[in-house]
């Protein structure tokens, strides 16, 4: 059995070439460093040594050089283990009279092989070979080489195969390298694309996010701007009312009346503000938009010029939606004058109805909007076009590229406000040149369920009351105008400023028969707040509240008492007396 020994100063290379040698059949000592190993020559004869080059105390150079000096070992084979990182290690290899190099690392099959080969050699090779003296100079130092010209041979050899293979190992891994960068290359280029487009999608996000946050500042501010003007608008509306029924003269009285109706007017206006705030009172039903579709068209055929025709496409079997009709009505006429508008010369009005679902892709690229079923109507017209920075301000109030006095610029945001506040989705597309279509997606209606509040019926006479009266109002022009407005009514009234003020003075006499408050009011107590206390503490007394804001938008201010009625500002003589009565009669009086 060939008895190979191992001179490895490192435990675990030692154990691996162990280990190797071992399943191939070989006979294995191992020795940690050269003087080791030289002292097992002492004691056995071996067919190969093995030797790491670097290690503490001799090298591996120097182990061989005197393995071969000794006429007992020289013709022992020395393999020697290096990385060949060095020209000079062939050199040292030459000197030393190495008989082979394993370039590290190296695979179990190079390395049995390898050692067949020495084998092989070995029996072939006679004593009587030749021994060369050759001096060598290399990078200007000296070089005696001694060795066999076989022993020379196989050394080169083996230091071009380990060459070979290190230049293969080198062009697979340059190959391998290749590709991993070309497929790296790939992943970058897709990365980026997908940056790209991820930063287009969040840059769109953030503009439309602005949009919105915009249209809700608007809001906020238009809604802040309603409730004042609806104070005024009460003072006004009162003022009016009773100038045109004391006023008898024909040109006094004529113009007390174009007063009354632009007051009126002013209240639709403030109305429309509130549409778009989305603060309006609203009276939802469950309705078929088909039918109600084909109501607004029926009308603004015979409304709109003869040179605009309507096209109408309805899908069958449209499920219900919840919306109130009558704001729905003029939301869809106002797109139709719109229509109008961008046609002077006429054209086409196309109106469109069918479900659609709206996935959460769309509903992502779409501030607040959720995705699922909808009922789509869709109004185009064949007109001048919108540009893309009319596109972004359509929905905002009094934006308008109509001439002065030609319109409010109220149109759109109210129909805006108007799909918002019920849950649905509005959006323009448009074309200059081509035309508009301006698309609304209402929420379809998962149950059919009534949410109608009863409205409040209405006589045409005004309703006389009696006895005392607690008026709340903080706004000095609407408390003496409201004031007034109650004795008309046959009330005798005590205004005071503020919930305190009203406390103070139930606390002094509470003989009053009714109390009117407003319901925003300076102070720790609101108009709700002081509702509360009096039905609490004065039970006997009715209680009505009155408001510049909606009930849906007071609703996130403050928390109405269930069973108290807010009358909204302006109102008329009649509601205000109406109002009165209704209260006064839940009071069981």
């Amino acid at each position: 059995m060939t008895r190979i020994l191992v001179v490895e100063d490192s435990p675990t290379q030692a154990e691996t070439l162990r280990s190797i040698l071992d399943s191939a059949g070989f006979s294995v000592d191992v020795a940690t460093d050269a003087e080791t190993a030289l002292e097992a020559f002492d004691r056995a004869a071996f067919d190969i040594v093995i030797s790491d080059i670097v290690m503490p105390g001799m090298s591996g150079y120097e182990l061989c050089r005197k393995i071969k000096s000794n006429p007992k070992s020289r013709a022992t084979p020395v393999i020697l283990l290096t990385s060949l990182s060095d020209p000079m290690d062939i050199i040292r290899g030459l000197e030393c009279e190495a008989d082979n190099f394993i370039t590290k690392p190296y695979q179990a099959d190079q390395l049995l092989s390898r050692i067949r080969s020495i084998i092989e050699n070995r029996k072939a090779r006679t004593d009587s070979g030749i021994r060369l003296g050759i001096e060598l100079v290399f990078l200007d130092k000296r070089f005696v080489i001694t060795s066999e010209k076989e022993q020379i041979l196989d050394l080169l050899i083996s230091t071009f195969e380990d060459t070979i293979r290190a230049n293969i190992g080198l062009r697979e891994s340059q190959e391998q390298l290749a590709a991993a960068n070309a497929k790296l290359e790939s992943y970058a280029r897709e990365l980026e694309s997908r940056v790209q487009e991820r930063t287009l999608e969040l840059e769109q996000k953030a503009a439309q996010l602005r949009h919105a946050e915009r249209l809700d500042a608007i809001g906020s501010l238009t809604g802040g701007i309603a409730h004042d003007f609806n104070n005024l608008l009460t003072v006004v509306k009162s003022s009016v009312e009773y100038l045109c029924g004391e006023l008898t003269d024909p040109p006094l009285w004529q113009a007390a009346d174009m007063a009354q109706e632009a007051a009126n007017r002013g209240a639709d206006l403030v109305r429309h503000l509130l549409t778009f705030a989305r603060k309006q009172e609203l009276s939802p039903k469950v309705l078929d938009v088909n039918a109600l579709v084909e109501s607004v068209v029926k009308l603004a055929r015979r409304t709109l010029p003869s040179n605009i025709a309507f096209i109408v496409q309805m899908a069958d079997n449209l499920p219900p939606v919840h919306i109130d009709p009558g704001q729905m009505e003029n939301a869809i006429l106002n797109l139709a004058v719109n229509a109008r508008d961008a046609m002077p010369n006429g054209g086409e009005i196309i109106v469109e109805t069918r479900t659609a679902e709206l996935d959460e892709d769309y509903a992502r690229e779409n501030v607040g909007l959720q995705p699922g079923s909808y009922v789509l109507i869709a109004l185009s017209d064949t007109g001048i076009g919108m540009s893309q920075d009319v596109i972004n301000r359509a929905f905002e109030p009094f934006f308008t590229t109509k001439e002065p006095g030609k319109g409010t610029g109220l149109g759109l945001s109210s129909v805006y406000g108007l799909i918002k506040q019920s849950g649905g989705h509005a959006k323009i597309y448009s074309v200059l040149g081509k035309g508009t279509t301006i698309k609304i997606y209402l929420p379809v209606v998962a149950e059919v369920q009534a949410s109608i509040k009863v409205p409040h019926q209405k006589t045409t006479a005004t309703i006389v009351g009696s006895g005392t009266i607690l008026l709340v109002e903080d706004d000095e022009l609407v408390r003496k105008s409201v004031t007034s407005k109650l004795k008309r009514l046959g009330y005798d009234v005590t205004a005071v400023a503020s919930a305190a003020e009203a406390i103070t003075t139930l606390e002094d006499r509470a003989n009053f028969k009714l109390m009117l408050s407003d319901v925003m009011m300076p102070g720790t107590m609101t108009g709700a707040d002081l509702a509360r206390e009096v039905m609490q503490r004065w039970p006997r007394i009715g209680v009505l509240l009155s408001s510049g804001y909606t009930e849906s938008s007071i609703g996130g201010k403050v928390r109405l008492p269930s069973d108290v009625r807010l009358l909204s500002k302006p109102y008329s003589n009649a509601d205000l007396a109406q109002a009165l009565a209704e209260t006064e009669s839940r009071q069981g009086r």
